[in-house]
């Protein structure tokens, strides 16, 4: 590997890589709004070859004032095949509530 390029910081990437990975797992299908706002901090490269993973807790929920909506803060560990964190995030996702407003 290239060492000028194993020094670049892509931390979007790693951001990128974990939303897919949440997003394959189909628990937003039908039911995802939008995403409010996104917190997150890299805490370890990820290297080529490295496998990651991520791990979703909802930490908090509220109704939204709009009917059929819901406000759910999700903290979304992204971590490496050495179990280190290598991005700690804060989500906060807009999702309906009931099957009427779903798309």
């Amino acid at each position: 590997m290239e060492r000028a390029f194993a020094r670049k910081k892509y931390g979007a990437l790693t951001y990128i890589i974990s939303t897919g990975l949440v997003c394959q797992t189909g628990m937003f299908d039908g039911s995802y709004i939008g995403l409010l706002g996104c917190e997150m901090k890299f805490t370890n490269p990820v290297r080529f070859q490295d496998t990651i993973s991520c791990v979703m807790t909802p930490v908090e929920k509220r109704l939204s004032r709009k009917p059929g909506r819901g406000i759910i803060r999700f903290h979304v560990e992204t971590i490496n095949q050495k179990n280190e964190v290598v991005a700690d995030q804060y989500w906060t996702i807009l999702m309906a509530t009931d099957r009427e407003h779903m798309e």
